[in-house]
């Protein structure tokens, strides 16, 4: 009779979870948010570039990038205000106007003064570079593979440092719970371990799409676009690092789910089991 009762309940739930699937499918919102879920993992995994660089085009910019670093002077004028600037901690000690005599102090404003010079001086020269690095990009192009690969690069690096937030964080919890001395089995320790990990990781994930919602700007205006396709470039950016986001939380959790759903029908079948074999042993016959 048992038997039966599970077979006719497991086929209410499957039939119930198909019926819920089946109104959730038919919903505009969740069919909306499905297509813009699947064109922002397009974006970020399979698009490529809308205005790709030719061969020529890339030396050119290759080119460009190496002779903005090879600007004349440069790295003498940033050696130099290294130089004045060790020079100058050295005759700046721990309150200086104090402790230094008159002219002591005139070497350290003399020192000073220098340093000013040669900033002035690099400042100049890094701007001769900026504007040679700028003008490349924006020949290159917002929608360039150049543009595309700094953007994925980007990316990536945002959610890794969310990641390792979330683990880092994780370990911390997990240490602060066993410092406090809680009284727990280890089996709801691991549990408990998993949920905040879980929840460290959205914290994660979310701090780095508003990191990256930030970073994006400086991406977009070093190639110096249209506003319209820069707003363009901007929502297909967002929507891809949050669609790659969102994905990869759910892929853990849904891992995650699914494995502590095996384990609990796992012991769910043992328990039952145990429980029917007690029963057998209880309702045989004895001898006296």
């Amino acid at each position: 009779m048992s038997g039966q009762e599970n077979v006719v309940v497991g086929r209410t739930e499957g039939t119930s979870l198909v019926e819920v699937a089946t109104r959730v499918l038919k919903d505009k919102r969740v069919l909306s948010f499905g297509v813009l879920w699947m064109i922002g993992l397009y974006v970020v995994f399979f698009a490529s570039a809308a205005q790709p660089l030719g061969p020529q085009e890339l030396q050119s910019f290759m080119a460009a990038l190496e002779e903005a670093e090879a600007v004349q002077g440069l790295d003498e004028a940033y050696e130099q205000v290294m130089m004045t600037r060790a020079e100058l901690n050295e005759h700046k000690v721990w309150f200086w106007r104090w402790r230094l005599n008159d002219s002591q102090k005139q070497v350290v404003y003399e020192l000073e003064d220098q340093l000013e010079k040669d900033q002035h001086n690099l400042s100049l020269l890094q701007k001769v570079s900026d504007d040679i690095k700028r003008e490349a990009f924006k020949k290159a192009g917002v929608w360039s593979d150049v543009a595309l690969e700094d953007t994925r690069d980007a990316l990536w690096a945002h959610m890794a440092g969310g990641k390792r937030f979330a683990k880092r964080q994780t370990i911390f919890d997990a240490i602060f719970g066993i410092t406090m001395g809680r009284d727990e089995e280890i089996g709801a320790f691991l549990v408990r371990v998993v949920f905040q990990f879980l929840f460290n990781l959205t914290i994660g994930l979310a701090m780095a799409v508003i990191t990256f919602f930030f970073h994006l700007f400086s991406i977009i205006s070093l190639y110096q676009p249209a506003l319209a396709s820069a707003t363009l470039f901007f929502a297909l950016a967002m929507l891809g690092a949050i669609s790659v986001c969102l994905g990869y939380l759910c892929l853990v959790t849904s891992v995650v789910g699914t494995g502590g759903y095996l384990l609990v029908r796992a012991a769910a079948q043992q328990r039952i089991g145990t429980q029917q074999q007690q029963r057998r042993y209880i309702n045989r016959p004895h001898q006296d």
